[in-house]
């Protein structure tokens, strides 16, 4: 498990938010980023990836192990698959490290406290299923039985990029399920309505 204390960390900022557990494929076109994969493959580092709103860098972001480069095109891009590890907050951003070409950070890990109350998630899953069961594709399953299931909830429930980070930056699961648990039921009465008007139409 990643150490809270705080330490230096390879960065790749993209237009994306990886959580803790959840498995992604990025495409890694630039030379800088490049060379980052290529030395985390060859010494097994792991790396942080930190969300970019527009030009705006967000403080909160995930550290990744890197599970496999899937593919090396002629022209060198990378298609890489990557497994997010922890969540993390950068304290200071240096936009490109000593004798490399990527960027990097003082960051400190954030410990994902514990888990949630079990009233809390029953109700947070009630309310998922309800959502789930008025979408046109059903949702995907979600393994209760985790001890931070938030991270599979913030996967499936459509959450803007904004809402994504402010979920990773949430220290505690409760704090992460009572989040999910008021969109999930301000989002409810809008897809009740579009059902209803839906039926009148047809």
């Amino acid at each position: 498990m990643p150490s809270t204390l705080e330490r230096h960390l390879p960065l790749f900022p993209l237009s994306a938010v990886v959580f803790p557990g959840q498995e992604a494929r990025l495409t890694i076109i630039e030379p800088r980023y490049r060379q980052l994969i290529h030395e985390s493959d060859q010494n097994g580092l792991t790396f942080g990836l930190t969300a970019l709103l527009g030009e705006e860098l967000s403080v909160f972001g995930t550290e990744v192990e890197l599970l496999r480069i899937e593919k090396i095109h002629e022209d060198g891009h990378l298609i890489i698959l990557v497994r997010g590890q922890t969540p993390f907050r950068i304290l200071h951003y240096y936009r490109q490290l000593p004798e490399r070409l990527y960027p990097g950070g003082e960051i400190q890990s954030m410990p994902m406290g514990a888990p949630a109350e079990t009233e809390l998630q029953k109700r947070l899953a009630a309310t998922y299923l309800l959502v789930s069961d008025l979408l046109p594709v059903q949702g995907e399953t979600i393994d209760l039985n985790l001890p931070y299931p938030s991270w599979q909830f913030g996967l499936s429930v459509g959450l803007s990029m904004k809402q994504k980070i402010k979920l990773l930056s949430l220290p505690t699961e409760s704090e992460r399920q009572r989040l999910l648990l008021a969109y999930l039921t301000e989002l409810l009465p809008a897809l009740e309505k579009a059902v209803r008007d839906g039926r009148r139409a047809s």
